[in-house]
């Protein structure tokens, strides 16, 4: 299904699931964020691997941030920053690699962190903030004006239960 009309309470409509479900984890592949929420399961990936995912995940590959009051606890643009630990030159940096930039050294104080959704607000352009417990708010706001994916919700090893957000129309 496509949709063009009301991307608001549509977003709002899917996403109400996750009130009052934990933030179960967060990760990343490559510069794609993934954030999971509700209790862990057990699932098969389409590999065949058996893999520990929580009840709904949010892929992310549009510009977010994480924040606490008036700080940012960590970005999207925070996988291309070395992390402290770095001690190598600018040339040597890789950022893909696990570990060695500063969100992957952030990310791991937002995951220690025990906070439930409590509410979700959207916009027509599909922006999303997710507010948590403790005053943390994520925000994911697409940043450009192609077609392409911004943002994707699922539940793990349902293939029907995407829901896309993608330039200006929902698929799912």
């Amino acid at each position: 299904m496509k949709e063009r009309c009301n991307m608001k309470s549509s977003i709002e409509n899917k996403l109400h699931v996750l009130i009052g479900l934990p933030l179960e984890n967060a990760g990343r592949s490559g510069n794609l964020t993934w954030f999971s929420f509700g209790q862990t399961k057990k699932i098969i990936s389409l590999r065949g691997i058996e893999k520990r995912v929580g009840e709904h995940t949010l892929n992310v590959q549009c510009t977010w941030r994480l924040t606490k009051e008036h700080e940012i606890i960590v970005a999207a643009k925070d996988i291309y920053i070395p992390s402290k630990e770095w001690t190598g030159t600018e040339e040597e940096f890789e950022w893909d690699m696990q570990g060695m930039n500063r969100y992957d050294e952030r990310i791991v104080e937002f995951k220690a962190m025990n906070i439930l959704v409590e509410k979700i607000e959207a916009d027509d352009l599909g922006g999303v903030k997710i507010y948590f417990s403790d005053r943390h708010l994520l925000e994911i706001f697409p940043d450009d004006s192609s077609e392409g994916e911004f943002w994707r919700f699922f539940v793990p090893g349902e293939l029907s239960s995407h829901f896309v957000v993608k330039g200006n129309e929902i698929e799912g």
